[in-house]
């Protein structure tokens, strides 16, 4: 029931990295070439953290999947991309010219990709929701998706959701059994049991 708390793991090993790597190129002290330093050292240990990903996941799918290093790249660029929006770098500029309709769709169609091709798979979800982030405006019919109340809700409740949702997935497996007609009651309880984890613990 506690399998995916591995991910967990790997952000909380990410945020003890990550806050040295902002000292150590003086980001965090407000040096003047602290964040291009940042954005360069992070920009180089992505290359090696990908390299290493793409490397591991064709002799040992485990160590690619669930240790940080090859993760590292992924938690990275969403740093990058922060930074690139925030200091109004030429390429975010670039990108901020195309519609984040577009890849939202693309984003949602990656999801099914078949697992045989499991890690460019997880390139192309980390490459479009980075344009998703970088390219989105009010303008967009994305953003009206992605802003309407009930979605919100969901992605208030997503951290609950996420702690919860395989723990009821896993008894039911070992319980009653996944079916067609299982399948509306236990996504009930998931979305009860993560509701009262937020409003009574979270918040």
């Amino acid at each position: 029931p506690f399998t995916h708390t591995w991910s967990l793991s790997v952000e909380e090993q990410f945020y003890f990295v990550y806050p040295l790597l902002a000292w150590f190129t003086g980001y965090s002290r407000n040096k003047i070439y602290g964040t291009k330093c940042l954005s360069i050292l992070l920009s180089i240990l992505s290359i090696f953290s990908l390299t290493l990903f793409i490397y591991f996941y064709e002799i040992n799918q485990n160590a690619a999947y669930f240790l940080m290093p090859p993760r590292f790249w992924e938690m990275a660029i969403g740093c990058l991309v922060f930074i690139g929006i925030y200091r109004n770098y030429k390429i975010i500029e670039i990108f901020k010219k195309f519609k984040s309709n577009y890849f939202l769709i693309l984003l949602v169609f990656s999801l099914f990709l078949p697992t045989s091709i499991g890690f460019l798979a997880n390139i192309i979800a980390v490459a479009l929701t980075s344009l998703v982030i970088i390219c989105i405006n009010k303008k967009d019919k994305s953003y009206i998706v992605l802003t309407n109340k009930y979605i919100l809700k969901i992605g208030l409740m997503s951290y609950s959701l996420y702690l919860w949702h395989w723990g009821v997935i896993s008894i039911s497996s070992w319980t009653l059994g996944i079916y067609w007609w299982t399948i509306p009651f236990q996504v009930i309880i998931i979305f009860i049991v993560s509701f009262i984890s937020y409003k009574y613990v979270e918040k």
